[in-house]
């Protein structure tokens, strides 16, 4: 009855989505390899309009090894929860259909030098990301001002996605459907000011003041300073690298400074192959048991290399390793009070369709493996294995 169940929903999403596709067949079609890097220095022609009105949305089903488990909820409760996974922002809920993320954004063009955007979004990713915020800003996306003094130099304030890291929250954009356990540590939001400089159509620049780490209210009361270098070659090559540093310590206590490095490359190999080597790591200062309660300096890596290859004009498959080795639990979001920290290796493998640049289907799978068994089987039981598949429709418009 549970696979009857779970193949008529399916059915559903399959009819659901191919009704989109034929009420947008009269639209051009283009390659299947299409260049959606979020960083943009420059304001696009369809955005010198008055008014711009964007959305998103992405539903899945997902299948894995998790079944029902105790969990707090918001009001220190402890509940059951049926598919609840851990160390991650999506597949946040296993045997069922999910969606991951979604936002509706208005854009208001002022001039050709000033413009503001309000986004809201919804999903699993908000619900596991935003937990710590205050709950009126949970769901805003962004609510920005940009202004351009002139070709080479601009300021942006407000709250606004991250720069940071190759896979972002829009996951239609990324090479995959899922995103590598270090993207949910690399900051996805923002708050704060950022200058901007180009110094040349390729080369640019952003520096900011930040409310700190990943975070809309300050924590600590302590600004947090990022630099990003961008190299932009469209359909060639995009270089990118950037800088965190700031206090993450906890209000009244000792300083804990973090030093963040995000580098990767998205390169493009003739007309079918993109490669995207990604490369994370960083210290901090950190007190720590074995070390008596003294400040010391811990660090963490997370190497990871994706290549996509178009199959066809619609059609593709892409695969992905990542490895995170964080021994001594830098990352909150892997921290594990485990004997060996995390230590982890995956590899996801993705078939993709676009029928239309403005929608994606997917189905993926990843297979992964820790040192320590600190993920959780059907029977809720440890175990170091973590595995999981999906399908997926995502429109953006």
């Amino acid at each position: 009855m549970k696979f009857i169940q779970q193949a008529v929903g399916l059915l559903a999403l399959f009819w659901w989505s191919m009704g989109i596709v034929k009420a947008q067949k009269g639209s051009d079609h283009h390659t299947a390899i299409i260049d959606t890097t979020k960083q943009q220095n420059k304001l696009t022609e369809n955005e010198k309009s008055k008014i711009q009105i964007n959305g998103y949305v992405d539903i899945a089903y997902v299948w894995g090894q998790t079944g029902t488990a105790p969990q707090i909820n918001d009001l220190g409760d402890t509940i059951l929860v049926h598919g609840k996974r851990d160390y991650t922002s999506f597949p946040l809920y296993a045997n069922q259909f999910s969606m991951p993320y979604s936002y509706f954004q208005i854009s208001y063009q002022y001039s050709d030098k000033l413009r503001a955007r309000f986004a809201l979004h919804a999903g699993h990713i908000v619900e596991s990301l935003y937990a710590e915020e205050l709950q009126s800003l949970r769901y805003v996306r962004e609510a920005s001002i940009y202004y351009q003094f002139s070709d080479k130099f601009n300021v942006e304030a407000g709250i606004f996605p991250s720069l940071f890291g190759f896979e972002i929250l829009i996951l239609k954009e990324n090479l995959h459907a899922t995103r590598a356990y270090i993207a949910d540590f690399a900051p996805d939001y923002e708050m704060g000011v950022r200058l901007g400089y180009n110094f040349t159509e390729r080369l640019s620049m952003r520096a900011m003041v930040l409310n700190g780490w990943q975070e809309i209210r300050n924590g600590n009361g302590n600004p947090g300073f990022a630099l990003l270098l961008q190299y932009d070659a469209p359909k060639n090559m995009f270089l990118n690298w950037g800088i965190y540093f700031g206090d993450e310590g906890q209000v009244g206590g000792k300083s804990a400074w973090r030093l963040y490095h995000n580098i990767f490359a998205k390169l493009y190999l003739g007309n079918r192959w993109i490669v995207a080597p990604m490369l994370d790591f960083g210290w901090e200062q950190r007190k720590t048991i074995k070390n008596g309660g003294e400040m010391q300096t811990i660090s963490f890596y997370a190497p990871a290399l994706s290549i996509r290859y178009a199959l066809a004009a619609h059609w593709g498959v892409a695969a992905r390793w990542d490895r995170v080795y964080d021994p001594q639990g830098l990352i909150p979001e892997l921290t594990t009070h485990s004997p060996n920290g995390w230590q982890s290796d995956s590899f996801t493998l993705t078939f993709e369709y676009l029928p239309l640049p403005q929608i994606t289907f997917r189905t993926e799978g990843r297979y992964g493996w820790n040192k320590d068994a600190v993920f959780r089987d059907a029977d809720n039981l440890p175990t170091n294995k973590d595995y999981f598949a999906l399908v997926s429709a995502a429109v953006q418009f």
